[in-house]
C-alpha cells in the first residue's frame, strides 16, 4: 500500500480489520495443525467443487513436511 501512497490511517484500518476478522481463521488453522492436521499439498484437486473435508482424507495429496 505504501507503493500506492495509501494513507497511514487507511493502512492502519486495513491492518486492524484483517487482524480482527482474519485472526480467528489463523487461530483455527494453528489449532488444527497442532492436532496433527497436514496442510501442505503436493497434489491439487482437479474438481473445484470438492470439499476440503473430503480432499484431506486422500492419502496421496500431502507433501512430506
Amino acid at each position: 500500500m505504501q507503493d500506492f501512497n495509501v494513507s497511514k490511517a487507511v493502512v492502519s484500518s486495513v491492518h486492524e480489520a484483517v487482524n480482527l476478522f482474519g485472526g480467528s481463521a489463523w487461530r483455527s488453522n494453528r489449532a488444527l495443525r497442532a492436532q496433527g492436521e497436514r496442510r501442505i499439498l503436493k497434489q491439487y484437486p482437479d474438481d473445484p467443487t470438492i470439499l476440503w473435508s473430503a480432499w484431506k482424507k486422500r492419502p496421496d495429496v500431502f507433501a512430506d513436511e
